[in-house]
C-alpha cells in the first residue's frame, strides 16, 4: 500500500490497490478524501508528496500531481 505521512504527521497519503487514486487521511479529523481525476491509464503507483504538502505526485502512465485541496485536476510533472 506504500504509506506516506506529510512532514507534519498530520495526513497520510495511501495508494489504492483496488481504484485508480490515491486518498488523503487526515489523521487529526479522521477524515479521508480521494485526490481530484487524474489524467492517464491504470491505477496510481509510487504516490508521494511533494515538499510542502500542497500536492501528491504519482504515476500513472506518466508522472502526474494534484493538488491535495482537490482543486485543479491533475496536471503532468514537468
Amino acid at each position: 500500500a506504500n504509506p506516506r505521512l506529510t512532514s507534519d504527521g498530520r495526513r497520510l497519503l495511501l495508494e489504492q490497490r483496488s481504484g485508480p487514486l490515491p486518498r488523503i487521511f487526515d489523521l487529526a479529523r479522521g477524515t479521508a478524501t480521494q485526490l481530484a481525476a487524474a489524467a492517464g491509464a491504470g491505477p496510481a503507483a509510487y504516490a508521494t508528496w511533494n515538499a510542502d504538502g500542497t500536492r501528491a505526485v504519482f504515476r500513472r502512465s506518466t508522472m502526474v500531481w494534484a493538488a491535495t485541496d482537490g482543486t485543479g485536476g491533475t496536471q503532468a510533472v514537468p
